[in-house]
């Protein structure tokens, strides 16, 4: 019975972060603490049941163990069978542990080798508050995707100041709408062409196709939709690219989308060679001077010959 009170617990605190999301995704209006609150528990909300049962599954390895050494000694579990089986068991956790430590220390800060990427930017919204551009570019970044919309009718409250922000900072320029599962692509494609009227953009209209924070809707229907969007930007001259992550790839893009440039998130480890990819989101947690706490970073491709002579940047 605690086993099953854990799991629902468990389950309803990765339930309550999908709530979360959708909060933040709209931009709730409520004071700084709430939203700090809301963004914590959005991302840690998501691991309890996952840490519970990789928990399970240890403490069951533990038990065998044990029991290995009660079999030998005809029904009792000898002090070296249970002190052997729980340092075991401490052993694999530590390791673990170190490993996740070094994949977020390295890997997840966006550590990627200037070297071989050495064309690196961010992707911004209202949710970074206020960006000293300025700063930015002196970091060393060399262009930023801003939001501009979400669905029908929402846009990003940050559009217009932090477009102004990049261009005097001579940054090269893009923007991305949030694609809403639940909604018709022409009506999301006239939303974001009122968003960017009048404004010069050096990279392509980038698409954000991603699961996290949309409803359950069949993939069918989803890729309808976008290709709606798509079609309604195509006929009015623009250049599009796809935003989305691995699971997204695989369910909407793959063999649907392959011709468009893509921009491609994954976390700690280089995009698949199958994949073929423009800009990579390597990291959700990089620090940038002029943004007040973690943003995500991107890397291009290739040199910073070939970023221009794709994107026809000043």
């Amino acid at each position: 019975a605690r086993v099953r009170a854990a799991t629902a617990l468990c389950r309803a605190a990765s339930a309550a972060r999908g709530v979360a999301v959708v909060a933040l995704r709209q931009r709730c209006r409520c004071g700084g603490a709430a939203r700090a609150a809301l963004a914590y528990w959005a991302y840690w909300a998501y691991y309890p049941y996952w840490a519970y049962s990789c928990g399970l599954r240890i403490l069951r390895v533990w038990w065998i163990f044990c029991n290995f050494g009660a079999v030998k000694k005809k029904g009792h579990i000898s002090l070296k069978w249970w002190v052997g089986g729980t340092m075991g068991v401490l052993l694999v956790i530590l390791t673990v542990l170190l490993v996740w430590a070094v994949r977020i220390a390295y890997f997840q800060r966006g550590d990627v080798s200037r070297g071989r990427y050495p064309v690196a930017g961010i992707d911004v919204s209202a949710h970074n508050g206020a960006v000293d551009f300025a700063r930015v570019a002196e970091d060393s970044v060399s262009f930023v995707f801003i939001k501009a919309t979400e669905g029908a009718s929402f846009k990003d409250r940050m559009w217009e100041a932090n477009y102004a922000g990049a261009r005097a900072a001579e940054l090269a320029v893009g923007a991305y709408h949030f694609f809403r599962f639940d909604m018709n692509g022409t009506m999301q494609a006239l939303n974001l062409l009122q968003s960017i009227e009048g404004k010069r953009l050096d990279l392509p209209l980038v698409i954000d196709v991603e699961d996290d924070g949309n409803p359950e809707v069949s993939p069918e229907m989803v890729v309808v939709r976008l290709e709606e969007m798509i079609s309604y930007l195509e006929e009015r001259g623009e250049t599009v690219m796809l935003y989305t992550n691995m699971n997204g790839y695989h369910k909407y893009v793959r063999e649907r989308f392959s011709d468009y440039p893509l921009w491609i998130c994954r976390l700690a480890y280089r995009p698949p060679e199958e994949i073929e990819w423009q800009i990579w989101q390597a990291s959700h947690t990089r620090r940038v001077g002029g943004v007040s706490g973690d943003v995500d970073y991107n890397v291009f491709v290739g040199s910073r010959e070939a970023f221009e002579r794709s994107f026809g940047s000043d």
